[in-house]
């Protein structure tokens, strides 16, 4: 996860989906179908966890 300025405030880590409660049903030349409604919301790794990590195994990462 970037901002504006390209700075890293996060690494996706995992997807959460979130049932939105609605399935409306779809036509398509096959027929009808329901179609579930999903928000996917990705969960991100703070930045400082990574520097962390870095430093505990011996990764030398230059900030700034």
């Amino acid at each position: 996860m970037f901002d504006v300025d390209c700075r890293v405030w996060g690494i996706q880590s995992r997807t959460h989906h979130l049932d939105l409660g609605f399935s409306p049903k779809v036509a398509s030349p096959a027929g009808e179908t329901v179609e579930h409604q999903f928000l996917n919301v990705g969960i991100a790794t703070h930045p400082s966890e990574l520097l962390d990590l870095a430093a505990e195994k011996g990764v030398r990462i230059r900030v700034g």
